[in-house]
């Protein structure tokens, strides 16, 4: 049997979760929560009321670490670098950490970890060796690094959207201080990792309550694949925003300049100009010039077009269709394309999809 393809725009979460915490905690919740995860985010149901929040995603594959997470400061020095070196067979595209905070019912998301500050023994009895003097210096890993980093996640929109999605009798918070333990120490490393290899640092730590009974556990998984679902649909809903301002930049750049066909726009040195002219070229096979500035907008999401108007520019969609919502409910509705017929999806009417780009 022949497998099926993965789906080119298919995102990639790791999660992980500690192993047990001290003779108190024999069972840590975190990695309960993290063991039980299904592999694939699951689609929303359709009558879910929070589906009205929610953007278009790609597939989204939920990728578990095989095991716990050792709660030793030299465990998680040594295991950090392979959630993003490829060692685990997969690009991901962001994390999310889980560890065990105290017993109230609170579930926060960690805005920043911290370089220093690590006084507490872990569950060897070992001191993080970085605390002790002399430790600093220029072969120190974390040599040159801020003593606060912050994830690249825009957790404001990350948390409106985790609520949409989950019972309104959930305490759901942002969190502005990681503990200075082991959550915290593998939140830094991670940020530090990516922040040195100059990468987006798309990772979130999520703290849960330390209660390992069934109805908790139940609980933070049900949560836990609520943040996975907040997670993708701000981050898919960015790239669309880049999209948009990219295309309204153009728009607005041609409207000044009386460029009424797109495709004569280029970038020369980072400044948006209009084409010059191509010079005949005997190379048949090189891609014509009005061919080449389409594609600075088009692509597998939407595909902005000229109405026949001179006068105006109407935006639509071309593609797959799985992103529409996404693509065209930022578009004002003065501004999409009027043609007829509409194409409906979740209860809302959209503009057809425009002829496929040359």
């Amino acid at each position: 049997m022949g497998s099926q393809a993965k789906d080119p725009n298919e995102l990639t979460v790791l999660v992980t979760g500690f192993g047990p915490f001290r003779e108190g905690y024999p069972i840590n919740p975190s990695w309960e929560i993290a063991k039980g995860l299904p592999e694939h985010l699951p689609p929303l149901r359709a009558k879910d009321p929070s589906s009205r929040q929610a953007t278009d995603l790609p597939p989204v594959r939920i990728l578990v670490h095989p095991e716990p997470i050792h709660v030793g400061y030299k465990a998680v020095r040594g295991v950090v670098p392979t959630f993003w070196d490829g060692s685990l067979g997969h690009k991901i595209d962001f994390a999310i950490h889980i560890g065990m905070a105290g017993p109230q019912p609170v579930y926060k998301v960690e805005r920043r970890g911290h370089r220093t500050g690590y006084k507490s023994p872990d569950v060897d009895g070992e001191k993080l060796i970085d605390e002790e003097d002399g430790r600093h210096g220029e072969d120190w890993i974390w040599h040159g690094l801020p003593d606060e980093i912050e994830t690249d996640l825009d957790l404001e929109n990350v948390l409106e959207r985790w609520q949409g999605h989950s019972s309104k009798d959930m305490d759901l918070r942002v969190s502005e201080d990681a503990g200075h333990f082991l959550c915290d120490f593998i939140y830094y490393s991670s940020l530090a990792t990516l922040l040195k290899e100059d990468r987006p640092r798309n990772v979130a730590f999520f703290h849960v309550p330390a209660n390992a009974s069934d109805k908790y556990i139940t609980q933070g998984r049900d949560l836990a694949i609520n943040l996975i679902r907040a997670i993708a649909e701000s981050q898919t809903a960015r790239k669309v925003t880049k999209w948009q301002c990219c295309a309204g930049l153009l728009r607005a750049f041609a409207a000044r300049n009386g460029v009424m066909d797109m495709s004569r726009l280029e970038f020369v040195d980072g400044d948006l100009k209009p084409r010059r002219p191509a010079e005949p070229k005997a190379d048949r096979s090189a891609t014509p010039p009005d061919r080449r500035g389409a594609r600075h907008l088009s692509g597998s999401v939407a595909q902005p077009r000229l109405s026949h108007s001179p006068t105006e520019y109407k935006t639509t969609w071309w593609g797959c269709g799985n992103h529409i919502a996404a693509v065209m409910d930022a578009v004002p509705v003065v501004d999409r394309c009027t043609c007829e017929p509409k194409v409906e999806r979740e209860g809302k009417q959209y503009p057809p999809m425009a002829k496929q780009p040359a």
